[in-house]
């Protein structure tokens, strides 16, 4: 052998020889270069080909894992681009075995199909993570090591294997979280290297892997998987608990009931949906809300709905007399004689738990209304104890600290009640002859001078209250509340007198009167009921 190397070589350098007498010095330069190229070259490892002849020839295998939610998902099927079908055992896996390159295999669950690209490497295990999440499959691959370290294989054969000194060790417990059971059989990959382990009957794996960071995902088919990042390898022992959470289960169909809460929001939208009639409908929570003390006031937030003297309510611009007022469905005659319509700012709203106008007939409802009809709807029993206080002071830049006039009557002209001043002093008679007239005339109060006064504001007090009590399987309960306002005004008045004559009209008197106007309103309103285990009430 080595006299034919020695010949081989004699051969080349005879043949350079004769190309420098042929072709000169500097064509004879140049070949040389490149024949040293080429020889060298001859001598490298050919990465690229090795790659791409790992990728594309032989056979190798792919571990395919699915996910709903964290949890293994069993009986998914899985086919691959042969047409062979595949179906996940319980830890949600399945492995295919195929030659080397890309395929695309077809997930299906269900109606949902999906269509996606694997790696398989020869002689090598790829690992597939997806997870399905709201109709969309996701994936994560975890392929082999062995070709990010191909950089590697032109370096020093120091640095090409880890020693003993640059490995670590990773014990892993995985526990359950409900009572902290160890888990066995509990899978756990590394993702970017091959390593992977099963725990043992006390949850307990060990990994050796070399030192650095790295991100492990955990499964088991009766539990969610688990995924943890920036997991450190040193050269010590590295002891870690997981704790993984029971997969979910199925449960029989249940129902679940909560309270409705009376006068909510939520309540006033289901009542205007449900109805087969045009309802607006207020509650006690927008009353909190808004700061609406009386019942005038919430109700000029209805559409279609005029307040005239703060306290009259016209519906859909009609006038009182077409419109009627209900208080828990009952009609309400009104206060004041020669009116039909009720003044609402008499009914504060802390007693009220509802306020609904209808705008159309119902069979339910009287149909003595053209505008529409105005249902008040009274507190239950309170659910627990309360008391609120309103006070409200009012000015009025006509007659606030302006002069008015006042005279001396009852001492109780405050409250708006009479204290025996006005009374009559005699008995009332349908028919009178004179004598008797001007002897009960001369019996009257006539003490009316006038006097001028300075007038205050005006002001309006409110007291709400509510209790409740439990008697075994009754509960009992009341609301009351009552309210007082006293207001001072200054009216000015035309009055002229005429008298007619051929010339026409001539004015006998007239002028400008002031007329001061003190009025006083006080309302009250009790409601009492009684509770039988929720089921009957009165």
């Amino acid at each position: 052998m080595k006299r034919q190397n020695i010949l081989k070589k004699k051969r080349g350098v005879s043949s350079f020889s004769h190309l420098f007498r042929y072709n000169g010095l500097l064509s004879g330069l140049l070949y040389c270069m490149l024949a040293a190229v080429v020889i060298s070259l001859s001598f490298l490892p050919d990465l690229t080909t090795d790659l791409a002849l790992a990728e594309t020839s032989g056979t190798g295998q792919v571990s395919i894992y699915v996910f709903e939610g964290g949890a293994p998902i069993h009986n998914v099927e899985i086919a691959d681009d042969t047409g062979r079908t595949y179906h996940t055992n319980s830890e949600g896996s399945v492995v295919i075995k195929a030659p080397a390159g890309e395929h695309t295999i077809r997930v299906t669950r269900g109606s949902d199909t999906w269509k996606k690209t694997v790696r398989i490497f020869s002689d090598e295990e790829s690992v597939y993570f997806f997870s399905i999440n709201g109709g969309v499959l996701l994936v994560d691959a975890e392929l082999p090591s062995q070709y990010k370290k191909l950089e590697s294989q032109t370096a020093s054969s120091d640095n090409e294997e880890k020693t003993s000194e640059q490995m670590g060790k990773l014990k892993l417990q995985i526990i359950s979280a409900e009572g902290g059971t160890p888990i066995e059989k509990a899978r756990i990959f590394v993702k970017g290297s091959p390593v992977e382990c099963l725990t043992d009957k006390d949850g307990v794996c060990i990994l050796d892997l070399p030192q650095g960071t790295y991100s492990l995902s955990v499964i088991h088919p009766d539990f969610n998987s688990r995924t943890l990042d920036k997991i450190v390898v040193a050269h010590e022992t590295i002891e870690r608990i997981w704790e993984l959470s029971p997969s979910g289960f199925e449960l029989k169909d249940f129902v679940v009931l909560a309270p409705s809460v009376k006068g909510s929001i939520a309540a006033m939208l289901f009542e205007e949906k449900n109805v087969a009639d045009i309802v607006d409908a207020i509650g006690s929570e927008e009353f909190k809300r808004t700061g609406d003390s009386t019942a005038a006031a919430a109700v000029k937030r209805v559409t279609g709905i005029t307040v005239v003297d703060g306290k009259y309510v016209y519906i859909r611009g009609l006038g009182g007399r077409y419109s009627v007022t209900l208080l828990n469905n009952a009609l309400l005659p009104s206060p004041e004689p020669t009116k039909r319509v009720i003044p609402l700012d008499i009914f504060p709203t802390g007693v009220l738990e509802s306020l609904l106008v209808k705008k159309s007939f119902t069979p339910d409802f009287p149909a003595s209304f053209a505008g529409g009809a105005l249902i008040l709807n009274a507190r239950d029993i309170p659910d627990a104890p309360f008391a609120n206080m309103s006070l409200e002071m009012k000015y009025n830049s006509r007659s606030t600290f302006k002069d008015g006039l006042s005279y001396d009557g009852g001492s109780h002209d405050w409250t708006g009640f009479d204290d025996g001043t006005r009374d009559q002093p005699f008995p009332v008679k349908d028919i009178y002859n004179y004598k008797e007239l001007k002897e009960y005339a001369l019996k009257f109060d006539n003490n009316s001078d006038t006097h001028d006064k300075t007038l205050p504001p005006g002001g309006k007090y409110s007291l709400n209250l509510g209790y409740n009590h439990k008697i075994n399987d009754f509960k009992l309960g009341f609301t009351t509340s009552g309210m007082y306002e006293n207001k001072w005004n200054l009216v000015d008045v035309t009055r002229n007198i005429y008298s007619a004559s051929d010339a026409g009209l001539i004015l006998n008197n007239g002028g400008i009167y002031s007329n001061t106007v003190n009025t006083v309103e006080m309302a009250g309103f009790q409601g009492a009921g009684i509770n039988y285990r929720d089921k009957h009430a009165l």
